[in-house]
């Protein structure tokens, strides 16, 4: 999404991360990430049990299609880092749009830890969250 932020910005649509690092970590968390969007600390999970987001069982990291999307995005320049204490590295997380009424627009639960909706699906859906003028 870092990628896109300045077409969402120019629809009108913001970003937020939203970590389970603890609160006193989210300094340095922010830091490695260098988003252009802010983020927050959910460490209690509300987040993830409110739009109902999984973990992953163990052998879903296993499967051939995950490690080779893990293999692209490390060639493409994402470092893995070692899982501090707290980490929850099963956790999946998802995309989600909301509207400016605050309606979810558009839901994408990652099935598995490389599972992300396209830039381009991104784009298109954040297209539906902007209220035409007129």
């Amino acid at each position: 999404m870092q990628a896109i932020y300045p077409e969402l910005q120019a629809l009108s649509v913001d970003a937020l991360a939203v970590t389970f690092t603890p609160a006193v970590r989210l300094k340095s968390f922010e830091q490695e990430m260098a988003l252009p969007f802010p983020i927050v600390s959910d460490p209690d999970f509300a987040g993830y049990k409110t739009f109902e987001l999984g973990r992953a069982g163990v052998l879903k990291f296993l499967r051939p299609d995950v490690i080779w999307r893990f293999l692209r995005m490390m060639f493409g320049g994402w470092k893995p880092r070692m899982p501090t204490a707290g980490d929850d590295v099963r956790q999946l997380g998802g995309d989600f749009l909301l509207d400016a009424q605050g309606r979810l627009r558009f839901a994408h639960p990652s099935s598995d830890p490389t599972d992300h909706p396209s830039n381009a699906m991104l784009l298109e859906q954040a297209g539906y969250c902007v209220k035409p003028s007129g």
